[in-house]
């Protein structure tokens, strides 16, 4: 195990994260953090040697269509709702 989790790592983190800590807090928040840390050791053992990196965990990368305009131009029935229009543009009141 690389970092034991004491009570000066606790603190420290404590003041780092702006929390306030009982002590019972501080005493659960130390075995979870070992805990994390004594997995993360376990991972670290882990012979990745000749596995290359995946970008994506798992196989449904989502799939990719051609950009291409399915509904043309639709300027005149997209103004027609519009309550005023000048020069294919909406006119709306001024706002300050």
């Amino acid at each position: 195990m690389s970092v034991v989790v004491d009570d000066r790592v606790i603190k420290r983190v404590e003041i780092l994260s702006e929390l306030s800590l009982s002590g019972e807090e501080r005493a659960q928040a130390a075995e979870d953090m070992q805990r994390m840390l004594t997995y993360f050791d376990k991972l670290s053992a882990v012979d990745t040697e000749g596995i290359s990196p995946l970008a994506y965990p798992g196989t449904n990368v989502g799939k990719l269509r051609e950009d291409a305009v399915t509904n043309g131009d639709q300027k005149d029935e997209v103004l027609s709702n519009a309550p005023k229009t000048r020069e294919d543009l909406f006119v709306v009141p001024r706002t300050i």
